[in-house]
């Protein structure tokens, strides 16, 4: 019994490597086809390019006009504050945006039993009063000329 069973892992082994090998030579031919493809498209595109570069070149200076126009940026504008507008949730069909969703089920799970043991005791908070003393220095220097700007040395004490 233990033999058969090891000669169905066998088989099943070499069938599974067959589909292995099968479904890669399968994907190989799919790249050849796609290689090809793009040589054929590639060798088309050379012998269009200069037709097409002509055509562009004479209508390229109509579109820049049409694109740098007025009424195209007053267009564009609009589209795009429309389509703020519209990912904003401004047009919807008057569904609760996500807060208003989120208020309305936290007041129906909300539990208003108040324990006195659930209140927490609330800490009394002492502050202590800090000394500032402020001296004022004159330079060492003597300004030869007085005037409002002059700068005093200023030192600033502060004990706790």
């Amino acid at each position: 019994m233990d033999t058969f069973e090891f000669d169905n892992v066998k088989v099943e082994k070499a069938k599974a490597i067959l589909r292995y090998n099968r479904l890669r030579n399968i994907a190989k031919l799919f790249h050849l086809i796609d290689f090809c493809l793009s040589l054929i498209f590639l060798s088309w595109i050379s012998a269009h390019l200069p037709l097409a570069v002509k055509i562009s070149g004479k209508y390229f200076p109509i579109l820049l006009s049409f694109v740098l126009s007025p009424l195209f940026i007053f267009l564009l504008c609009n589209a795009i504050i429309i389509a703020l507008l519209a990912n904003s949730g401004q047009f919807s069909n008057g569904e609760p945006d996500l807060f208003e969703d989120f208020v309305i089920h936290s007041e129906t799970n909300v539990n208003f039993t108040l324990d006195s043991s659930s209140v927490p005791e609330t800490e009394t908070i002492v502050y202590e009063d800090k000394k500032i003393v402020c001296g004022v220095e004159k330079s060492n220097t003597i300004p030869t000329e007085v005037t409002d700007d002059t700068v005093l040395n200023r030192k600033v004490l502060r004990w706790s």
